[in-house]
């Protein structure tokens, strides 16, 4: 079966074999082990030195991991551009309301479009799909 909604995913055999192993406790070395490698591997796929950056498994649904980013990642001064494309976008507005976060919110339904803001010039911008629970977040260019 193939799930299309947001929510539970589809997982591969291989993923649905691995969770056959016996638990790990997250107090063992094993653990720590596992976590260090998971860490140095993401920073090696976006060609990151550890020295630089670190980064942070952060538990939870898919939705919990982007309220984190966008309550910590959009400066103070910043303000967020929310591209809505049904539910999921609709949320990303509530996340930014709830914070505070000073934001655009532009409804579309995939249709490409000119999007005028004036002299607004949002310091970031994400985009939210309501076919499947993903978002990206980058700066704006000349923010």
């Amino acid at each position: 079966m193939i799930l299309l909604n947001p929510g539970p995913v589809t997982l591969s055999p291989r993923v649905r074999a691995a969770l056959m192993n016996p638990d790990l406790c997250h107090r063992e070395p094993e653990f720590a082990d596992l976590q260090d490698n998971i860490r140095a591997r993401l920073l090696g796929v976006y060609g990151l030195l550890p020295a630089d950056y670190a980064a942070v498994l952060f538990t939870g649904s898919g939705t919990a991991a982007v309220e984190a980013m966008l309550s910590s990642l959009i400066p103070q001064t910043g303000e967020l551009l929310v591209l809505e494309n049904g539910v999921y976008g609709e949320r990303l507005t509530r996340i930014a309301e709830i914070h505070r976060i000073p934001h655009v919110r532009v409804q579309h339904a995939g249709r490409p479009h000119s999007i005028c803001l004036g002299s607004r010039r949002p310091s970031s911008d994400i985009r939210g799909s309501a076919i499947s629970p993903w978002s990206t977040m980058r700066p704006r260019p000349g923010a």
